[in-house]
């Protein structure tokens, strides 16, 4: 696979598990600094101080508030379309030039996979009382800061 799309598949997935991760991680280290008009459109709103700070609180606020009881699963509606949409960004600035499009809808895809496998896992072991739910939500922060970390530092 071409590592551009397999690094827009991995921060579509890191969307699908944790919306704002990919694309906070993306404006803080993955991008160049704010570009007069030679970059696409995302990464010039990416490269952006003041989107990379509010995405990067959105994050934050989301690591924390994804362990508070009764919120809605990921899977569900709305909250779906905003990973996949997150996914779909991510994977369009992670694609090269001429692949943008592709590297749209492999993040997308990936993020509904992650979103997926994300709820899927932590339902199942919650069910079998393997591990408490706040610390299954804990190892997926690590797993999608992480790698969202990981990928966004990748070039090229």
């Amino acid at each position: 696979m071409n590592p551009s799309l397999a690094r827009s598949a991995g921060l579509g997935f890191v969307s699908g598990l944790r919306t704002f991760q990919g694309l906070a991680w993306l404006a803080r280290e993955g991008l160049p600094g704010p570009d007069q008009g030679h970059s696409p459109v995302p990464e010039q709103w990416l490269a952006r101080p003041i989107v990379a700070r509010g995405l990067g609180f959105l994050a934050a606020g989301e690591l924390a508030g994804d362990k508070i009881p009764g919120v809605p699963d990921r899977v569900a509606f709305p909250g779906i379309v905003g990973r996949v949409l997150a996914g779909a960004v991510a994977g369009a600035v992670a694609a090269r030039p001429g692949s943008k499009a592709l590297g749209a809808a492999v993040g997308a895809a990936s993020a509904t996979a992650g979103a997926y496998a994300g709820w899927f896992l932590r339902r199942e072991l919650g069910r079998a009382r393997l591990v408490p739910d706040f610390a299954l939500a804990v190892m997926e922060d690590a797993v999608a800061v992480g790698l969202a970390r990981r990928l966004a530092r990748i070039r090229g």
